[in-house]
Order: C-alpha cells, then sequence, then structure tokens
C-alpha cells in the first residue's frame, strides 16, 4: 500500500515537520504497518553554525533547509530549500539533519513504546476483568 501526501503548509517551514513527525505518529498509533519512522526537522544556518528546529524569526531570517528521511536506512525522503547557500554548506547541513532525524525516531520510538505498554495494561485489565465475571 503506498500513501502519498501532498500539502501546501508553508507560512514558516517549522510546520512541515511538525505535520510530518505527526503524520508518522498517527499512522503508527492507528496501528498502520511502516518499514521505517520518516522524521522530520528544520535546520538553518547562522554565519558558519548549523541550527536545529527553527523558530519562525530564526527561519525568517537563516537561510533554512527542511530534511525528512528514514532513520533506519538514513534514506533522505524530503529536502527543502527557499533560500541560496553555498553547496558545501548544503551538504553539511544535509548530513546533520539526516543525523538529527535518527535522535527524532529515537525520542519517537520510547514514546510509542510507553503508548503501547499502556494499551496493553489496560487490554489485560478489561480481559481479567471479564474473565472474573464469566466465572
Amino acid at each position: 500500500m503506498t500513501i502519498a501526501r501532498t500539502s501546501k503548509l508553508t507560512p514558516y517551514p517549522g510546520i512541515l515537520p511538525t505535520a510530518i513527525n505527526a503524520t508518522t505518529l498517527a499512522l503508527i498509533d492507528a496501528g498502520i504497518s511502516m518499514l521505517d519512522y520518516v522524521t522530520s526537522l528544520s535546520i538553518g544556518l547562522h554565519l558558519t553554525q548549523p541550527l536545529l528546529d527553527l523558530s519562525a524569526p530564526e527561519e525568517s531570517d537563516l537561510p533554512t533547509l527542511v530534511v525528512a528521511s528514514l532513520p533506519g536506512s538514513s534514506k533522505v525522503t524530503l529536502v527543502q530549500m527557499e533560500t541560496r547557500l553555498h553547496v558545501d554548506r548544503f551538504e553539511e547541513m544535509l548530513r546533520l539533519g539526516v543525523e538529527a532525524c535518527a535522535v527524532i525516531k529515537a525520542e519517537m520510538e520510547t514514546v510509542v513504546k510507553a503508548r503501547t505498554r499502556t494499551v496493553v495494561e489496560r487490554i489485560e485489565a478489561v480481559t481479567a476483568v471479564t474473565k472474573g465475571v464469566e466465572q
């Protein structure tokens, strides 16, 4: 099954990574089987220092790159840039973005596993009560 998502969500670039991460979590929560998480974030460049997960004012003042990737395979699924940037800086920011997406995946997995544990515990509690009523 293939799910294609197209939209125009760019009053500022921070909305797109948020939407991608939220969609990934929603699909997982709905029980949709996925080969890997799709994670995303924005990266800006201040002088020579890359900055991650920018705020709206930072994004409007700095060269900005939005990266989405499949952290398990390090495949890049989206790169969006609407400003000019030297190719050397671009490569550095892209590499950093892919690494940061792996960190986001680890955090997302922690939350998903905790939620799954809670759901399983609730199911087991309901099953135990149901078995007690049947006897």
